[in-house]
């Protein structure tokens, strides 16, 4: 027998006043909710639903008693008849599609709707950690994706079965439909209709749209027969949203609470762990309760007994972040259409305070993320957040360096000692990190582990305490790197410092956080000291080259580091930069034990330098070994403390030696906060010197052991050449670029590897003593360069001018200190003679012989300018011009001169065409008009140069000249009209075909002494 449920609560006793007005009179409100109690009793006898949530009529009134306190007591005596009855039905009737009968779900094979759903969970079209998630439950998983499917569409299921449209498109049962039918009789249909679109709006996010729910919709003529659509739709929504008390878990869709771990929400409710939903009490300045203010936010109060996992907390916790935002938006749209249309319905709920939410066994302060701000503002300008997944491994490994290192340093012992284990259990996805070090204190949690951009060794007071201590840790942000692969982690620290050990639980970057104090004898898997970071994997994270990942990471420790997986422990790191490229150098099939192979070792400054060198028995040497396009990876790179930050050669973006370096100490470089690079400043300026300078040191030691062992000098300097050209020009395929040229330099500048003569004496100097001379000569002869090469075979440091003597008898004069064998291919005379100022040019037609006198920089002497040239030329691709601009002392030149062609440079002399017309494009380059000029005038400048070059080796005929100029220009520019035309608005076309018909007689060329001329009359062949 039926037994008649009572309408009496405040909602329904003001409900049944609308059954007096004739639009209702056919309904029998507790007729209906007699029937809304069966149907109910039914949720739950199938597999789904059918746990954790009470399914009787008892929901419906729990519903129905919180309207006493979401609905305002003004905004209760303002609604109408029709607005309560359609709060109750909807409240009454809302939740009646998560009904599913036996055979509704025996015949989900047939619901088209359901296959689509569930074919976008299992490909992953939801997100892959759901699909990943679902896969997990095993045989649960088909009732679990159909209880979410229904979840998803209970609104509307219920809304088509109350308009008795669409009925059973998104599954149901014709049974339930049928009394549904019955029970609303002959109601209004409009009202039905609005009745079905109230149901429905509860899992809808279109509550502002006043035109669907409109604020006045009337029923009838009378005051009391209007309702306000949206205002019922926003009462629903809230109550059917806070009733999460321990009967019930809440209907809205576990994926949309958390998608990337919805079964969570099963959990909390497992717990029944919600005691209390009810507003919370506003307080007068002496804190007492004032029951005149409206309270404006709801108190969730709940227990947790010794929930050791978190699940079920963060479960709840997600749940109510959802809530609070879903209270926020309901607020706006009740406000902003209570002002607009001017109706006095109050919505004042827009918090909820968890705080009242207490567990057994952790802190009853909940903790969460915080932000420095100004130090993230700081840190995130001009640097590359994390980008590569496997970076977790580098920071967890790191802060447990930087955790053994401090332990060290307060008990004065060796970091050595110290351990760190990494372990992988693959079947429960779970990595574990875990040390020996110092542990962190409940205040190093809260002040810094816990607060994001604040790292413990950059605390001033920290500072202070530990002079001289250097961490890897700098930014304190290495912990988020968790969540670049996990969702949920747990961390377990003990310190020599707290009577307890402490666990945190974590849940989601954006979340809350538990800490539980435990007794030290309850942690087994640290000792006295220490930390474990429990990190669960997402599902779509492969680790699969775990220690491969570590391997590239971990290279120098200083303590001992282990990764575990499946029994199997295998060591990582190296002991020394030293020892990491023997290994390497084992990789590439080269041994070196046999003494043509080693290891070139050097500490400076708090940086480990090693790098590899290859005995040639020929040449008496040590060259560097450099890393090839084919084994470009053996270039072991950069570490700082030990652990890897750049992957290439120390010093060099591309080429270099095969080294390997690790810098340590306070003055070690610093890098960005994704330790992807190093900051630009002075700690990686002194840095990058240093490397340069011991590659320098190791090419001057070289040089000096070669002339100890009697080779000539002027050899022991070329062959001193040779081993710095693995740092400063590309061979074998392998690009070499420094990262900073200027620094490279400037240490190779302290390399005796220049060779000078002064006196009849040769002695070998460095580049800097050259800048430093006021004034050097170079001289340029067939007979002095094959004597250089003569010289390489010589035993002992014999000059040219003594050679010179000893085969012609007579003296080789030359006025001052004599740089010889000058080459502009060379870096090293590069940087010498940019700092240099041609101040005189003497030329011995007879002995085929010019002298340059080069003096400090004088500004204005000359314009220079480097020209590329075209690579099948030469092997130099570019070549400085020397435009003169002053007078200087020449001799022994005829006036018609207008070029001169050495072995490394141009010189351009004054009063002549060809200067004529390069001081004109000069001048043109300062007043460009337009980009499409500024673009257009570098092909200029090239092309010229290379008539230049071209009409100085030979004569050209008048007819040929436009024609070549043409497949010059033809090369660098599709457009040839444009380029030709602006071509000669820069470049005077008579003076061209003067220069190109001339120079050839108006060139002294002493690059190719035996086709040079000076006019017709000098003829060096």
């Amino acid at each position: 027998m039926e037994i008649s449920q009572k309408a009496t609560s405040f909602a329904e006793l003001e409900a049944k006043k609308a059954l007096n007005l004739k639009p209702f009179l056919s309904i029998n409100l507790e007729n209906i909710k007699s029937k809304v109690d069966s149907i109910l009793g039914h949720i739950g006898k199938t597999e789904i639903f059918n746990e954790y949530t009470k399914h009787d009529i008892s929901h419906i009134d729990t519903m129905l008693m919180s309207l006493d306190w979401i609905i305002p007591e003004e905004t209760k005596k303002r609604l109408t008849c029709a607005e309560w009855l359609m709060i109750v039905l909807s409240v009454y009737f809302h939740d009646l599609g998560m009904l599913v009968t036996k055979d509704e779900y025996e015949e989900r094979g047939k619901n088209e709707s359901f296959l689509s759903y569930k074919t976008k969970v299992v490909t992953g079209g939801y997100t892959e950690n759901f699909k990943l998630k679902v896969q997990g439950l095993g045989k649960g998983a088909e009732s679990f994706m159909y209880q979410e499917y229904v979840r998803q569409h209970h609104a509307e299921r219920i809304k088509n079965w109350v308009t008795e449209k669409k009925t059973l498109n998104l599954g149901g049962s014709k049974i339930v439909v049928e009394e549904l039918k019955a029970m609303l009789g002959e109601i209004d249909n409009v009202f039905k209709k609005d009745l079905g679109m109230i149901c429905e709006s509860h899992h809808l996010d279109d509550l502002e749209d006043i035109n669907k729910y409109k604020i006045n919709q009337f029923y009838g003529s009378h005051p009391q027969e209007k309702a306000n659509l949206q205002y019922c739709a926003v009462i629903l929504r809230t109550a059917d949203l806070l009733h999460i008390t321990s009967d019930r878990t809440p209907s809205i869709e576990y994926r949309l609470i958390n998608p990337n771990d919805p079964i969570s929400q099963i959990e909390w409710a497992k717990q029944m762990a919600v005691r209390n939903v009810s507003p919370k009490a506003k307080f007068d300045k002496e804190g007492v309760v004032d029951k005149n203010q409206q309270p404006d936010t709801v108190e969730v109060s709940a227990y947790f007994d010794n929930a050791t996992n978190a699940t079920s907390f963060f479960g709840l916790i997600d749940y109510l972040a959802y809530a609070r935002k879903e209270l926020e938006r309901s607020h706006k749209w009740v406000t902003e259409s209570s002002k607009k249309h001017a109706i006095d319905y109050e919505f004042p709920w827009k918090n909820i305070d968890d705080s009242r939410i207490e567990t057994e066994g952790f802190e009853r302060k909940l903790f969460t993320f915080e932000l420095d701000q100004q130090r993230i503002l700081n840190l995130l300008v001009g640097h590359t957040l994390y980008n590569d997944p496997t970076v977790v491994i580098r920071e967890l490994v790191q802060n447990s360096v930087d955790a053994i290192k401090l332990l060290a340093y307060t008990k004065d012992k060796l970091s050595t000692e110290g351990k760190i284990i990494i372990e992988w259990i693959e079947n429960d996805r779970k990595l574990i990190f875990r040390d020996n070090g110092i542990g962190m204190t409940q205040e190093i949690i809260e002040k810094h582990l816990l607060k994001v951009g604040s790292s413990r060794y950059q605390d001033e007071n920290f500072k202070k305490e530990h002079p001289g201590f250097s961490a890897i840790s700098r930014f304190g942000i290495g912990l988020l790197t968790c969540f670049l692969i996990a969702d949920d982690l747990d961390i377990t620290t003990v310190s020599e410092f707290e009577e307890k050990a402490k666990k945190i639980s974590i849940r989601k970057v954006d979340g809350k956080y538990l800490m539980q104090h435990i007794d030290k004898d309850d942690i087994t898997e640290i000792s006295d000291h220490g930390t474990q970071i429990v990190l669960n994997v997402r599902q779509d994270v492969d680790l699969d080259d775990l220690e491969e990942s570590l391997q590239k990471w971990i290279l120098y420790p200083d303590c001992k580091v282990e990764f575990v997986v499946k029994d199997k422990r295998t060591a990582i790191g190296f002991t020394s930069p030293k020892d990491a490229v023997v290994y390497q150098l084992k990789r590439m099939g080269l041994d070196v034990g046999k003494g043509m192979v080693k290891v070139g070792e050097y500490n400076r400054n708090g940086i480990n330098l090693a790098f590899a060198l290859r005995y040639s028995q020929y040449l008496d040497q040590w060259t560097f070994i450099r890393g090839t396009v084919e084994n470009e990876n053996h270039s072991i790179g950069t570490a700082v403390e030990g652990i890897r930050v750049e992957f290439n050669s120390p010093g060099f973006i591309s080429g270099g030696p095969v080294a390997a370096v690790n810098c340590t100490g306070e003055n070690a470089p610093k890098t960005n906060v994704a330790r992807s690079h190093f900051e630009m400043n002075s700690y990686y300026t002194d840095y990058l010197q240093t490397v340069y300078d011991i590659y320098g040191e190791h090419i001057s030691e070289e040089i000096n052991r070669m002339i100890d062992s009697e080779m000539p000098l002027t050899k022991a300097i070329s062959e001193g050449y040779y081993i710095m050209s693995a740092l400063t020009s590309s061979r074998s395929g392998s690009k070499t670029s420094p990262i900073d040229e200027k620094l490279l330099v400037k240490a190779l500048l302290k390399v005796p590897a220049i060779a000078v003569e002064e006196g009849g004496k040769r002695e070998k100097e460095t580049g800097q003593r050259i800048i430093d001379m006021e004034e050097i000569w170079t001289i340029e002869s067939p007979q002095l360069r094959k004597a250089e090469s003569f010289l390489e075979e010589i035993p002992g440091a014999v000059s040219t001018a003594e050679l010179f003597k000893f085969i012609t008898k007579k003296s080789l004069n030359y006025e001052n200190i004599v740089f010889c064998n000058f080459r502009y291919s060379y870096i090293l005379h590069q940087e010498i003679f940019s700092r240099r100022s041609l101040a005189k040019i003497k030329i011995d037609i007879q002995e085929k012989r010019v002298d340059f006198k080069w003096i400090k920089k004088e500004p204005g002497l000359w314009i220079e300018r480097t020209i590329e040239r075209e690579p099948h030329r030469s092997t130099i691709t570019t070549i400085p011009y020397m435009l003169q601009m002053k007078d200087i002392e020449i001799v022994g030149i005829p006036t018609s001169t207008e070029l001169i062609i050495s072995q490394g440079f141009r010189v351009v002399l004054k009063e002549g065409v060809l200067h004529d017309v390069i001081n004109t494009l000069y001048l043109k380059e300062k007043n460009l008009m337009n980009s499409k000029e500024e673009g257009l005038f570098p092909i200029v400048i090239n092309r010229l140069f290379t008539l230049i070059e071209s009409a100085a080796q030979s004569q050209y005929k008048i007819e040929n000249i436009e024609s070549r100029l043409k497949r010059h220009l033809r090369e660098e520019y599709s457009s040839l009209d444009d380029l030709q035309e602006f071509f000669y608005e820069c470049v005077d076309k008579d003076k061209l075909i003067s220069i190109m018909t001339s120079l050839a007689e108006n060139t002294i060329n002493f690059y190719r002494m035996d086709r040079s001329r000076i006019s017709t009359d000098y003829d060096f062949s």
